[in-house]
C-alpha cells in the first residue's frame, strides 16, 4: 500500500496503477498453470514498484506529507448487555460523535457529556445503529468485527479559519427588461419591477483524506442481481471548506472478468445511486459518478456495487473485486489508495427473484401539452409485478428528467404509490429525482404495485419546452428479494423502439424506459363571456356613479395575460339618450383597473368606452365589472347593454411570464341588459298580522306591518318621518298607548318620538319621526312594524286600525334619492288589519293520543295515568296552576298514590303532590314557566309513583283497582294561567272535571309475546303439528298464575286437526328449542292430560285449556318474578296439500271482568261463567295476598289490556 500525497501527482500515480492491475489481469487467463506462490511473488513485486515510483515522486514534488491517523480508545475485549467499566464509557463516547448513533439525549445517561460504566438497553440499540452503518450485522454485541470498526477509528482536530464572499444582484423582473429603467420592449410596462439575489459563496476545501472503512462481508455474486456491495471508501473534507468530489475511478480486480458484471454503480450513504451505471473499458475501468459535496470536516462512506450478468455466462465460481484506484477533484487527496474490498463469487445457480415492469395506468401514454401553472401533472409511471420465486421489496425509483425544461420550471415533484406521495431528492443538476420509500414497499408474489411520478408547471419563460421522465437504466429502480436479499433488476414485460410520436415504452438500451413528453404551453384564454354570477339584470339610477352596467368572467391559463387596449360597447334603447361618463372597469375586490373613461357615440343608439390602461387578467377564473353613470336625459323604463368582442376590441395581448404575444379568438357575447329606474318608493300594508282578538292589556303588540317597496327605484331612497291615522270604534283613542315603530327588533321611534294617541276623534292623524332617517335599498321591500300597548281597561269589543292614507303616502311621506338627493314621491297606501279588544281563555281537555287505559304493577313509579291538553286563545297563557281530583273513589282511593307529577314532555313542571287523609283534591303550582302560545295546545302529562300491596293485606285490597285522576274544573279560580300580554289571570273553562280513561292496578301483571328470531316458528312446514309459540313473562313485582287458555283454530285446504294439546317450557335455548318442562303438568309440559280430538274442518272450533294434573285434576301454572314461560300448542295436522294454511289465535279479551262482590275482582268461577262468559278468553291472578292463589280467591282477572296480548289476540299463520 502506499501514501498519496499531492493531487498533481494523483492522476499519474492513478494511472500508473492502473497499468500495473491491468498487466497483472493478464495472468488471470494464465492463473491454472501458476501456482499460489507464483502469483504472490508477481504481486508482491507490483507492490515494491510502486513503493518505489512513490519515493521518486516525493523527490520530485520537493516535499512529503502525510497524514495519519490515531485511534483514541482501544477495544480489547467483547462488550454486550450487563458489562460494565471503562470500556463501555469509552464505547459510548464513540457512539455519541455521531448524532444518528448516539445513546442517548439531554442530560440523560449515556448522552453526551452524560456517558456511564453501564451497558444497557439504551447502549445496544446504539451499537446495532452502528453496526448498521459500517456494514456489520446490528446484533447490539461488541465482537471482533465490531471492536475492529472501533479501534479502525480516529479523532483529529484542527482550527482554521476561512472567508466567505457575498454577491447581491438586482435584475428587473418584467419580461423584456435587461436593466431595472426605462420600459420593456414586449410588455411596455416598466422596467422598474426588480428582483434582489444575495448569493453567499463558501469557500472550496483544498484537502480531502481518503480512507477504507469495514469492507462488505465476503459472499457470493448470483447472476440477476443487482447492487451487490464489493467496496466501501470513506472520503473526509478538511476544515477549510467543502469539496466537491467529480467521480471515482474503479478498476475490475480479482480472478474473474468484465463479462461476469453487466455493469457497476456508485451508491452513497442512504443507497442512493449517484450518477449512472456504467460499463468497463479495455483497461477494466470504469468513472463512476456524478460530483458530489464532501462537506467541511465531515465524511462521507460511499460503496461500489456491481450490477451482475443477466444470463448465465459461464463465470460461476469466478472470485471478482472491484478496487477504486482513483479520486477525481480538485482538491489535495491524501490517504490510502488503491481500496480494494470484498472478493464476491460469481454464482450461476441460483435462483433469484423477478421484477416484471409495465406501463403504469396512471402513465399518460401519450405526449400531452400543458400549461405553465398547471398542478399534479402525471408525467410517467411504471407497475411493478414480484413473480413466482420470492415476495420482494421496492427501496427507491431514480427518475432521469430528460427534456428541455430545467429544475426551476417544475415544483412538487413526487412519487405516488398506493395513494401515497413519497417526496423527491433532487441531483445537483436537476436532472434526477430520486424518491426512496422508507422501510420498503413490500410486493408479495405474483402482485404489482403501480407508482407515477408527478408534479407542478411553474416555470417562468418556459413555453416550448418540454418534460420527459425517463428510467435512464433498469437499475434506477432498485428492487431487493427478501428470500435471499440480493438486489433484483427489474425486467421489461416488453420492449419497443422510441420515437418523436411513440412514447411510454421500455426499450433493450438507454432510456430504459421512455416516458410520455409534455410540453409546456404559453399562456391561454380559454374562456371570455358574460358573468354567470355578478351584474344579473336589474334597475339602476341617473345621475348616480358606479353604477353597475354589465360584468364578464374570464379564464386564463399558463400565465397571465395583460391586455393594452379594450373596447366596451354599448346599446341604448332609444336614440337621443346621451353618453356615458366615468365609465371603470373594476376587478372581483372592487379595484379599479381601467378607467375611468368617458363613452363616445357611434350611432343614434350605440356608444363604445375605450380604455387604453393595460388590464392584466390572473390566471385562473376572473371576474371584472363595468361601472358608470348616466346622463339625467335617460327615461325612466330605457335600457342599456353592454357588449365587446375580444378578438377585435382587445388589441396588444402578451403573456405576462413568457412576454409571448397571443391572438384572442373569442366571440363578441353580450352582459344583462340593465333598466334606468329614477328614485321610487311604494308604500303597502302586510297581510300579517291578520284581524284578531286582542286582549286588554296587552304589551308592545304589533297593529299592523307597513311595507316601504323600493324594488322598482334606481337608487336607494331615504325617509326620516312616517305620517299615519289611527282609526277605532268604541272606546277611546287612549286605550292605546306608546306606540313606536320597530324595523325587525331595532326600536326606530325612542323618548319623545314615542306616540301616545290622545282622545280626539277617530281616524286622528299622526306623525312618527324617526331617531334617524331610514334608507330602502333600491330592489328591496323594508317592513316597518307598529306596536302599542293596550290598556289594562281597554273598553271590550273596541276596534283599532293604523292606516296610511294615499294622502300620507303622496303628500306628506318626505322621500329622497341617498345619492341624487332628488325628491321622489311616493305612491300607494295602506291599511292595517282591525284589532278587536277581548278576552284571553284556557280551556282543558282530555288527550287520548299519548294516554289509554294500561295496566300497572303496585309499587312502581312513573306510571303515565293521563294526559291533558290546554289550549289558549287571543294571548299567549303562562299556566299556573292545575287542580287534580281523584275520581273513581269506588275502586281507588288515596292510599293507592304515593306521589303525583306533571310533565311537559320530559320536563316535570311542578313539585309532586300527592292525596292524604282521604282528600280527593290536590293542587299544584307550577314552578317551571309553562307557555302556551296563542291559538296552539299544549299536553301535559300526569305520572302516578303506585304504592305497593303486601301480602298480608286484607283480601282483594288493592288489585283491581282503577284509578283516575283528573283535572277539576268544578273550582273557577283553581286551574288557571296568566296572560302573557295582558298579564292578567285567565281561569279554567267548564264545569265540570276533564276525565281520564286510568290504569288498572294490580301487585303483578303477565307480558305477552310472539317468539321471533331463532325461535319463531317457520311460516311453512305446518305438517309438522306445531301450531303457534308464544311466551308469557310475570313482571319484576311479583309471580303470576295462570289457570286457562283459549285457542281457535282455522284452517285452509287441510283435512283435520286432532289431538290438540298445549306445552309449557322454561328455556327457549340458542338454537330455538323448547326446553325444560313445566313441573306440575302432565309429562313434557302438557297442559292437558287428554288432548282434545276433533275434525276440525271445515268448521273453526274453539278450545279452553285448563292446566292438568297427571291425575287429569284442574291446576293453575305459576311463572316466577321476572321470569319467562314458553307455550306452543300442537296438534295432528293431516290432508295437507299446496296452499293449505292453518290459522291459530290466542284469544285476549275486550273488557274488564264484571265483579259483584267489593273486592273488584273475581274467582276463577265468577270469571269464566255468567256475565263474564264473553270475556274469560284467559284467566290469571296477581297473587296479591297469597304465593299460591287458590281459584276461590277473589284474585283472579281476564286477558283485557294485558301488554302483548291484544283483544283479537295473538295471531300465528303456517302453511305447507
Amino acid at each position: 500500500m502506499y501514501q498519496l500525497k499531492k493531487s498533481k501527482t494523483k492522476q499519474f500515480v492513478a494511472g500508473l496503477i492502473g497499468a500495473s492491475l491491468a498487466l497483472s489481469l493478464a495472468f488471470a487467463v494464465t492463473v491454472k498453470a501458476d501456482t499460489v506462490s507464483d502469483l504472490t511473488a508477481q504481486i508482491n513485486s507490483l507492490l515494491a514498484t510502486i513503493t518505489s515510483l512513490q519515493t521518486k515522486l516525493a523527490a520530485v514534488q520537493g516535499s512529503s506529507t502525510t497524514t495519519t491517523t490515531t485511534s483514541d480508545y482501544t477495544f480489547s475485549s467483547d462488550l454486550s448487555v450487563g458489562s460494565k467499566g471503562a470500556d463501555v464509557m469509552n464505547l459510548q463516547k464513540v457512539l455519541n460523535m455521531s448524532p444518528d448513533t448516539q445513546v442517548a439525549s439531554g442530560s440523560s445517561a449515556g448522552a453526551p457529556g452524560y456517558e456511564t460504566s453501564t451497558f444497557g438497553p439504551a447502549t445496544k440499540a446504539a451499537v446495532i445503529k452502528f453496526q448498521k452503518k459500517n456494514g456489520v450485522s446490528g446484533t447490539g454485541y461488541v465482537g471482533p468485527l465490531t471492536r475492529g470498526v472501533l479501534n479502525s477509528m480516529s479523532s483529529t482536530s484542527s482550527s482554521t479559519s476561512t472567508t466567505t464572499t457575498t454577491t447581491t444582484t438586482t435584475t428587473s423582473s418584467v419580461p423584456g427588461c435587461t436593466g431595472t429603467t426605462g420600459f420593456s420592449p414586449t410588455t411596455g410596462q416598466a422596467c422598474s419591477g426588480s428582483t434582489t439575489t444575495t448569493t453567499t459563496t463558501a469557500p472550496s476545501g483544498t484537502g480531502l483524506t481518503v480512507s477504507s472503512p469495514v469492507q462488505p462481508a465476503v459472499t457470493i455474486a448470483p447472476y440477476k442481481a443487482s447492487r451487490v456491495p464489493f467496496t466501501k471508501i470513506t472520503l473526509t473534507a478538511g476544515s477549510d471548506g467543502d469539496v466537491t468530489v467529480n467521480s471515482l475511478t474503479v478498476q475490475r480486480t480479482g480472478l474473474a472478468t468484465d463479462a461476469a458484471f453487466a455493469s457497476i454503480v456508485l451508491l452513497d450513504e442512504n443507497g442512493l445511486q449517484i450518477g449512472t451505471s456504467k460499463t468497463f473499458n479495455s483497461n477494466h475501468q470504469t468513472t463512476l459518478g456524478d460530483p458530489f459535496v464532501v462537506s467541511r470536516g465531515t465524511s462521507r462512506t460511499l460503496t461500489v456495487a456491481g450490477n451482475m450478468e443477466t444470463s448465465a455466462g459461464g463465470y460461476g465460481g469466478q472470485v471478482a473485486s472491484l478496487t477504486v484506484v482513483g479520486v477525481n477533484t480538485s482538491a489535495t487527496v491524501s490517504g490510502s489508495l488503491p481500496i480494494t474490498g470484498a472478493g464476491q463469487t460469481v454464482n450461476e445457480t441460483l435462483t433469484l427473484g423477478t421484477a416484471t415492469l409495465y406501463v403504469s395506468q396512471y402513465d399518460p401514454a401519450s405526449n400531452l401539452t400543458k400549461n405553465i401553472g398547471d398542478t399534479a401533472v402525471k408525467f410517467s409511471g411504471i407497475k411493478v409485478t414480484a413473480g413466482s420465486a420470492e415476495d420482494v421489496t421496492l427501496w427507491s425509483v431514480r427518475w432521469n428528467q430528460t427534456g428541455s425544461a430545467g429544475a426551476t420550471d417544475l415544483a412538487n415533484i413526487v412519487t405516488i404509490l398506493d395513494g401515497t406521495t413519497y417526496p423527491t431528492i433532487i441531483s445537483a443538476d436537476g436532472k434526477y429525482y430520486t424518491t426512496l420509500f422508507p422501510n420498503g414497499i413490500i410486493i408479495q408474489k405474483g402482485f404489482s404495485k403501480d407508482l407515477h411520478v408527478q408534479g407542478d408547471i411553474i416555470g417562468a419563460a418556459s413555453a416550448n419546452r418540454t418534460i420527459e421522465f425517463d428510467l435512464y437504466n433498469a437499475s434506477d429502480l432498485y428492487v431487493s428479494g427478501n428470500t435471499y436479499n440480493f438486489g433484483i433488476t427489474g425486467a421489461a414485460n416488453t420492449t419497443g423502439t422510441l420515437s418523436a410520436t411513440s412514447r411510454s415504452k421500455f426499450t433493450t438500451s438507454t432510456p430504459f424506459y421512455g416516458g410520455s413528453i409534455v410540453t409546456i404551453n404559453a399562456g391561454t384564454v380559454t374562456t371570455i363571456g358574460k358573468s354567470s354570477t355578478i351584474a344579473p339584470a336589474k334597475n339602476i339610477a341617473v345621475n348616480v356613479p358606479n353604477q353597475i352596467l354589465g360584468a364578464y368572467d374570464t379564464n386564463v391559463k399558463g400565465e397571465p395575460i395583460s391586455v393594452q387596449t379594450t373596447v366596451i360597447h354599448f346599446t341604448s334603447s332609444a336614440a337621443g339618450l346621451g353618453t356615458l361618463t366615468s365609465v371603470s372597469l373594476l376587478d372581483k375586490n372592487g379595484a379599479v383597473v381601467a378607467g375611468p373613461a368617458d363613452a363616445a357615440l357611434v350611432t343614434g343608439t350605440d356608444q363604445k368606452v375605450t380604455f387604453t390602461d393595460t388590464i392584466t387578467y390572473p390566471i385562473g377564473v376572473g371576474t371584472f365589472t363595468i361601472v358608470g353613470k348616466l346622463p339625467t336625459s335617460y327615461t325612466d323604463g330605457s335600457t342599456i347593454n353592454a357588449s365587446t368582442t375580444p378578438s377585435s376590441d382587445w388589441s396588444t395581448v402578451k403573456g405576462q411570464t413568457t412576454g409571448n404575444t397571443l391572438t384572442l379568438t373569442n366571440a363578441v357575447f353580450s352582459m344583462n341588459t340593465m333598466t334606468i329606474r329614477r328614485a321610487s318608493l311604494a308604500v303597502g300594508a302586510s297581510s300579517v298580522p291578520a284581524a284578531r282578538t286582542i286582549v286588554a292589556g296587552a304589551q308592545d303588540f304589533v297593529f299592523t306591518n307597513f311595507q316601504f317597496d323600493a324594488t322598482q327605484s334606481g337608487e336607494d331612497v331615504r325617509i326620516s318621518t312616517i305620517p299615519a291615522h289611527l282609526t277605532y270604534t268604541v272606546g277611546a283613542g287612549t286605550d292605546i298607548s306608546s306606540c313606536r315603530l320597530f324595523d325587525g327588533a331595532t326600536n326606530l321611534t325612542t323618548g319623545s318620538n314615542v306616540v301616545n294617541p290622545t282622545t280626539t276623534a277617530s281616524s286622528a292623524a299622526y306623525t312618527f319621526t324617526l331617531d334617524s332617517s331610514l334608507t330602502i335599498p333600491k330592489g328591496t321591500v323594508k317592513t316597518i312594524s307598529v306596536k302599542c300597548n293596550v290598556s289594562g281597561a281597554a273598553t271590550s269589543g273596541g276596534i283599532f286600525a293604523w292606516v296610511m292614507s294615499s294622502t300620507d303616502v303622496g303628500t306628506t311621506l318626505s322621500v329622497t334619492g341617498t345619492t341624487s338627493t332628488g325628491s321622489v314621491t311616493a305612491t300607494g297606501s295602506a291599511t292595517g288589519a282591525n284589532m278587536t279588544v277581548g278576552s284571553a281563555t284556557l280551556a282543558a281537555a282530555g288527550d287520548t293520543t299519548n294516554t289509554s287505559y294500561t295496566i300497572a304493577s303496585a309499587g312502581t313509579t312513573g306510571v303515565v295515568v293521563a294526559g291533558y291538553k290546554f289550549t289558549a286563545t287571543n294571548d299567549d297563557i303562562d299556566l299556573r296552576r292545575l287542580v287534580l281530583k281523584l275520581t273513581n273513589t269506588a275502586s281507588s282511593s288515596d292510599t293507592d298514590i304515593v306521589l303525583v307529577h306533571i310533565f311537559d314532555g320530559n320536563t316535570e313542571v311542578a313539585p309532586a303532590v300527592t292525596f292524604t287523609g282521604g282528600a280527593t283534591l290536590a293542587t299544584t303550582t307550577l314552578t317551571v314557566p309553562t307557555v302556551i302560545a296563542r291559538g296552539t295546545q299544549k299536553v301535559l302529562t300526569v305520572k302516578v309513583d303506585l304504592a305497593g300491596i303486601t301480602n298480608d293485606a286484607a283480601a282483594g285490597k288493592g288489585s283491581g283497582h282503577l284509578l283516575n285522576i283528573d283535572i277539576d274544573n268544578n273550582d273557577s279560580t283553581g286551574t288557571y294561567g296568566s296572560g302573557v300580554g295582558s298579564g292578567v289571570q285567565v281561569n279554567s273553562t267548564g264545569s265540570t272535571a276533564v276525565t281520564s280513561t286510568g290504569i288498572r292496578i294490580f301487585k303483578s301483571y303477565p307480558k305477552f309475546a310472539s317468539v321471533t328470531g331463532t325461535g319463531a316458528l317457520p311460516q311453512s312446514g305446518v305438517a309438522d303439528g306445531r301450531l303457534i309459540r308464544f311466551s308469557v313473562t310475570a313482571d319484576s313485582k311479583g309471580p303470576v298464575n295462570i289457570a286457562k287458555f283459549l285457542v281457535t283454530i282455522a284452517t285452509s285446504t287441510i283435512t283435520s286437526v286432532n289431538t290438540v294439546n298445549m306445552f309449557a317450557f322454561n328455556t327457549l335455548d340458542a338454537s330455538g328449542n323448547l326446553t325444560g318442562p313445566v313441573a306440575g303438568v302432565n309429562t313434557g309440559g302438557q297442559l292437558l292430560t287428554t288432548s282434545v280430538s276433533t275434525a276440525v274442518y271445515p268448521s273453526s272450533p274453539t278450545i279452553a285449556i285448563y292446566p292438568q294434573t297427571t291425575a287429569g285434576a284442574t291446576t293453575t301454572i305459576q311463572i316466577g318474578v321476572g321470569s319467562t314461560m314458553y307455550f306452543e300448542v300442537r296438534g295432528t295436522v293431516t290432508g295437507v296439500t299446496t296452499g293449505s294454511s292453518v290459522v291459530t289465535t290466542l284469544k285476549g279479551d275486550t273488557g274488564y271482568p264484571q265483579v259483584s262482590n267489593t273486592y273488584f275482582m273475581p274467582t276463577v268461577v265468577i270469571a269464566d261463567a255468567g256475565a263474564n262468559i264473553a270475556l274469560n278468553s284467559f284467566i290469571w291472578s296477581p297473587n296479591s295476598t297469597t304465593t299460591s292463589p287458590s281459584v276461590n280467591d277473589v284474585d283472579w282477572s281476564n286477558g283485557y289490556a294485558l301488554p302483548g296480548l291484544p283483544s283479537n289476540g295473538i295471531i300465528q299463520s303456517r302453511t305447507n
